[in-house]
Formats: C-alpha cells, sequence, structure tokens
C-alpha cells in the first residue's frame, strides 16, 4: 500500500514535469492552478519524503533538474508582481537581453534541510533578500521584496520537498536569480526584469568532500577593485575568478585567495567564499570594504564565535599574518564551514591545524546543528515553509520576453531597404527584417563546427546556465555599411575576432577561429541586408564608482564589465580606437598611448570618443568642422562605406 502510494505521487508529479532539457516554459499552455493542485497533492503524502533513484551519498555540488521553479517579472519602472510555479525547464530570452550582453544579473544562494521528523527548514532567507535589494541598487535593477523573495523561495522548496536529502545527506540547494531579461543595444539597463529560483539536491562543494582545503595565493589577477562591485553578488564576480582558478586546480590546488588590488597585501576573497583566521582565541575576517561579499554564514559565524566565548574582529589582514596563523577555515552558504588544510603563497606552504579539535570543527557543529534543527535556534534563523492552500491564484503571464516580429512585414521586392525611419533609429535593440541570427556550439574541450543561420527570435538556455559561479560571456560589435552602388562592407572583422580569442582565453573558454567569425557574419549580413545624430557628448568624471582593477578582466570585452558601469584597468582592444591611431599617424599627427592625469584631460583643446557603437564622437571642448575629430573621423568613415580608398584592405566585401 505504502510502494503503491508512493509510486502514484511519483507519476502524478511526473506527469507535469519536464520530460527532458529542452522544454520550453513559454510554449507549455502550463497551468499555475494546475500547478498548485500537484503540489498540494504531492505534499499531504508525508510518506513520500524523498524522491526515489537519487544516490543521497554521492549528490556532489552539480545541477540536477528538479520538478518545479518560481517565476516573476517586472517592468524597469514597476514592480515585481505575485509569480508563479512553472515546470522546471529552459528558459528563453531575447538575444538582446541584458544579462546576456552586458551580465546585468545578480545570484544568491540559500539551503533547505530536512529535520529528523520530516520537517523541512529555510536558513535566513530574509537575509539574502536584502542582499539581493542591496545589489540590485548597484546594478541599476528592481528587486523583489523581502515578503516576496521569502515567500517564492519557500514555494519552491515546498514544489520540489521531494527533492530534499534525507537528514545528513545534504540539503536543497536554491538559487534565486534576478537578470535583466528585456532587450537593450547600447549600454543601459534592461527595461523588463526576471526573477528566478531554481533548487537542486547538493552535498559538498568541493569535489574532495569534507577533506581539508589546499589553497593558492593568487598575486597576478584580481577578484575586485575599490569601488566596483566586489560586494554584492552580480554575476559577472564570478567568471573573472576561473583563468587564476583553473590554473591553481591543474597544479592541485583545490582554490584560489585574492588580495587587495591596492596593495596585493591584504587578503580578501577565496573564489566564492570567505576567509576566517584563528591565533589562540581570537578569529579575524577582513572587513566588509566594498570589495568583500556580505556572507550570510559569514555573519553566523561571527555571531556563534562570540557566543562561544571568542574575540571576534573584522578587519584588514596582511597575507603576513595568515601565514603565521594556527587555524584558517573558509565559509559560504555552498561550501558550509570548511576547514583550510594548508596555504601557498610565493612558493612557500604552510600548513593549519584541521581535525575534531579545531575551532572550525566546533562552530562548524553548532551552525549545522541549527540548520538541520537538531540545535535550539534561538536567534529565529530559521524558516519553516508552510503548505499552501489550492486557493491561492497565481497570477498567470508569459515567462518569455517575446518580440512582436511580422514577416509579412517585408515590403520592398528587391529586399534592399526595410520600411524603417532611417532618420530617426538611435541605438536600439530592433529585430531585423528577415529575422536572421547566425549560431555556432561547441563542447568545453572541442572546437566549433560549421554554424548555421536561424531566425531571430529569443534563445533557448537552461536555467542552471546562470545557476553555477561559472556563468560567462564575451561580446563584440562591428558595423556594416552600404555603398552608394548597394555593395556591403563590413570594417576590419579580423580585429575583433582577434579580441574575442584574447578575452577567451582570459575566460578560459573556447573560441571560433577568425575565419569561422568572419565567415559568420558574412551570411547574418547577406540574411539582414534590408536593415542597414551626432550633437556634441557631455561627459561626468566619476569619482566612487571603478570600470575595473589592474588585475582583472578591463582590457577584455567581457559582458560582466559593462552591468556596473550603468550606476565602470586599462581599455581593451578596440578596433575603432586602433584605426583612428593609424589614421591620426598618417595624416602627421604625433600620437601617443600613455597614463593621462586628469589635469591633463581638463586644460586640453579637444577630447573624443571612439568604438564600434559610437564611432568617433565629440566631446564639448574644441567641436566644430576643422576639429581634429572630424578630420580623422571623415577619413575613417569614408573607407568604411567605401568612399575612400582602403589601401590597409581593413574592409571586407559581402557578397
Amino acid at each position: 500500500m505504502l510502494n503503491g502510494r508512493r509510486l502514484c505521487l511519483r507519476n502524478l508529479v511526473e506527469s507535469v514535469r519536464v520530460g527532458s532539457s529542452l522544454f520550453k516554459v513559454v510554449r507549455r499552455g502550463y497551468n499555475s492552478v494546475a500547478a498548485a493542485q500537484a503540489v498540494s497533492s504531492q505534499s499531504l503524502a508525508s510518506d513520500a519524503e524523498c524522491a526515489a533513484d537519487v544516490d543521497w551519498e554521492n549528490l556532489g555540488f552539480n545541477p540536477r533538474p528538479t520538478d518545479y521553479m518560481y517565476i516573476m517579472k517586472c517592468a524597469k519602472e514597476g514592480n515585481f508582481e505575485e509569480g508563479q510555479l512553472n515546470p522546471y525547464g529552459n528558459i528563453e530570452l531575447s538575444p538582446y537581453a541584458g544579462v546576456l550582453n552586458y551580465g546585468q544579473g545578480l545570484l544568491e544562494g540559500i539551503k533547505a534541510y530536512r529535520k529528523e521528523d520530516g520537517r523541512l527548514l529555510l536558513f535566513r532567507p530574509d537575509q539574502n533578500a536584502i542582499r539581493m535589494k542591496m545589489g540590485a541598487e548597484r546594478m541599476c535593477m528592481p528587486s523583489p521584496s523581502v515578503d516576496q523573495f521569502v515567500h517564492a523561495v519557500k514555494q519552491t522548496v515546498l514544489a520540489n520537498k521531494r527533492w530534499v536529502p534525507p537528514p545528513g545527506k545534504g540539503s536543497l540547494y536554491l538559487r534565486p536569480l534576478l537578470m535583466g531579461s528585456g532587450p537593450v543595444l547600447g549600454v543601459a539597463p534592461a527595461q523588463e526584469f526576471t526573477f528566478i529560483v531554481l533548487a537542486s539536491p547538493v552535498s559538498n562543494y568541493f569535489k574532495d568532500g569534507y577533506a581539508p582545503l589546499n589553497l593558492y595565493v593568487e598575486d597576478e589577477f584580481d577578484r575586485a577593485s575599490p569601488r566596483g562591485t566586489g560586494s554584492v553578488k552580480t554575476i559577472s564576480n564570478y567568471a573573472t575568478v576561473m583563468k587564476a582558478q583553473s590554473r591553481a586546480k591543474n597544479r592541485g590546488f583545490s582554490d584560489v585567495l585574492y588580495l587587495d588590488s591596492q596593495n596585493k597585501r591584504y587578503i580578501e576573497e577565496v573564489a566564492a567564499c570567505n576567509i576566517f583566521i584563528v591565533k589562540g582565541n581570537m578569529i579575524a575576517t577582513p572587513a566588509i570594504n566594498g570589495t568583500i561579499l556580505a556572507g550570510v554564514t559569514r555573519r553566523c559565524i561571527i555571531e556563534i564565535a562570540q557566543d562561544h566565548g571568542y574575540h571576534v574582529e573584522e578587519r584588514s589582514i596582511p597575507v603576513d599574518e595568515l601565514m603565521d596563523a594556527d587555524e584558517v577555515f573558509c565559509t559560504g552558504t555552498a561550501v558550509g564551514v570548511a576547514s583550510v588544510g594548508s596555504i601557498t603563497y610565493r612558493n612557500k606552504r604552510v600548513e593549519f591545524r584541521t581535525g575534531a579539535q579545531a575551532v572550525c570543527a566546533e562552530l562548524n557543529t553548532t551552525l549545522v546543528g541549527i540548520q538541520r534543527g537538531i540545535l535550539e535556534d534561538k536567534n529565529g534563523w530559521n524558516y519553516v515553509p508552510r503548505e499552501f492552500c489550492t486557493k491561492n491564484r497565481y497570477k498567470c503571464f508569459d515567462f518569455c520576453t517575446h518580440l512582436h516580429v511580422d514577416v509579412a512585414g517585408c515590403r520592398c521586392s528587391n529586399a534592399e531597404c526595410a520600411d524603417v525611419d532611417w532618420n530617426n533609429l538611435g541605438f536600439n535593440a530592433m529585430p531585423t527584417d528577415y529575422y536572421y541570427m547566425y549560431t555556432m556550439k561547441c563542447p568545453k574541450e572541442g572546437n566549433f563546427e560549421q554554424g548555421q543561420l536561424n531566425p531571430y527570435g529569443n534563445i533557448e538556455l537552461s536555467p542552471h546556465a546562470f545557476r553555477r559561479p561559472e556563468y560567462m560571456g564575451l561580446s563584440e560589435g562591428t558595423k556594416a555599411y552600404r555603398k552608394e552602388d548597394g555593395r556591403l562592407l563590413v570594417s576590419r572583422p579580423d580585429q575583433n575576432a582577434m579580441s574575442m580569442k584574447i578575452g577567451a582565453d582570459r575566460m578560459c573558454m573556447p573560441c571560433p577561429s577568425i575565419d569561422q567569425l568572419v565567415h559568420a557574419l558574412n551570411p547574418t549580413v547577406l540574411a539582414n541586408k534590408r536593415w542597414e545624430g551626432f550633437a556634441p557628448l557631455n561627459l561626468y568624471v566619476e569619482f566612487e564608482f571603478d570600470r575595473a582593477s589592474h588585475g582583472g578582466t578591463g582590457v577584455v570585452k567581457m559582458i560582466s564589465n559593462f552591468a556596473p558601469v550603468g550606476h565602470k584597468m586599462g581599455p581593451y582592444f578596440k578596433v575603432s580606437r586602433r584605426s583612428i591611431v593609424e589614421i591620426a599617424h598618417r595624416h602627421g599627427y604625433r600620437v601617443q598611448e600613455r597614463h593621462i592625469t586628469l589635469d591633463e584631460l581638463m586644460d586640453t583643446y579637444e577630447v573624443f570618443c571612439t568604438g564600434p557603437a559610437v564611432g568617433v564622437d565629440v566631446v564639448e571642448f574644441r567641436t566644430c568642422a576643422q576639429a581634429v575629430c572630424t578630420e580623422l573621423y571623415t577619413t575613417l568613415l569614408g573607407m568604411q562605406r567605401g568612399i575612400i580608398e582602403d589601401k590597409n584592405a581593413w574592409i571586407i566585401e559581402i557578397d
């Protein structure tokens, strides 16, 4: 009877859950009321506690499709409304979505535990909600209220309760995501935002289980810079650590510990967790100073340590003091509390105290006891998800950001020019007429193979594409021009290909070859060939926020470099910049590539900007027709449009 009941319930869930990873949420016509009834029916079966066919002893920390995810949306100037549960499946996004092009997104991590009596506990989700609100303000995004956030997490846990591991076997990891899902072409906040909560059963974050960590102190690459985004949990903070992390792991280390970007003297964070040192009765951790994430587990351990009688200090910690500590450990939602067995800095390896007598073990025992409901929760940290009533009707909406495309809109029989107000184009994402885009894929260790044209439309991604810290991406920008005789020209796409290859190496990604990228542009331009105001700029010098740091990713065109700008060491490899430098040389100007002080900038005669998107644009100094900017841009534009002879073979004709 019991086994039959479990089988019946499992079949009920399987009948409404996703059958494969190719599922499209928006095309399913999913009924939220049916979801509520299915979840409620599932929750009534107290003896159908855990999913079958799961090896709870070997969960690891990998995405595992569960039954449901929670989705909620809002417009840029609006508020998030009531969301809904959807069967787990791939999500559709506009290819111009802010999160894909400029890295406008935030993530959180929360765990749910199963008590011995079967009840479920959520650990401090309100703190994650508060942190997401702080991050959203920095990234120019609206965010769910604390109540909305907590409600969404609770419903996701209840809907996936059979995936919560048995007591002591792991936890259900919740991944709230907030992303700019609306289309945007220029560097600006998206016009629409989507909030998603995913769930996956997990155990230990590190592949070696509970073995002490072996860390490497990284002094070449930076994780964050002052006035940057290191203090918020933006997705863009994580892809930047992979180059150093991959290099360290290939040398046998567990992870990387980063130093401050200014002095290279003080410790900051491990790639995905906070760090503590122990010396006698003193416990110290780096202070929250704008480059360090205010971890929820970090705050819990500080309070627990104080309750245990330890003296806790939040301050700058020199790397020399780290190497002289008695004990070192890391904290984070994903990693829990992990002891550090050794640290290597400049070829010097130091081992630390570990084991059952370590302070780390003492504090972790208390934390885990509270999280699993074994010890009394005197601080009210745990939330108990309550079963919800099927009378609760979720508001229905389409998840996808649909761009209204109409093939019948083609009004030119020769397909030369589309019906567009060419005088008022601006710089906004516009679905092109034949709606074609070029796509090409490859596995992690493979090579890109022959791509193909696809009708323009939203792209489908696994929601786990954003779930892990390995989220990453690069973008390029180039332009096609129409000559007077109707022929089409693309300016220096080989340079964009080279720029992308440099960035891909930094971000540990495979990359199309130069020939493949140039080839991809050819059919894309041809398929969309029907689609083809210069007031001086008024710039503001930013003192509060930074665009990049010396050891970071400012030199590559990574999508995550752009999202912080909406609220910004070196210049990355820019094609228009290089072209203008070469043109200026030929025009007899002496060009210097060097540091420029702010005082020198403000005392100059003329200032202008370059880039594939902006072209060459003047800033409000000398801006007349006799300006150097005008002279150089006339030459560049003439070459790009086929009016002036291209002596450098910069231009590729599309045929």
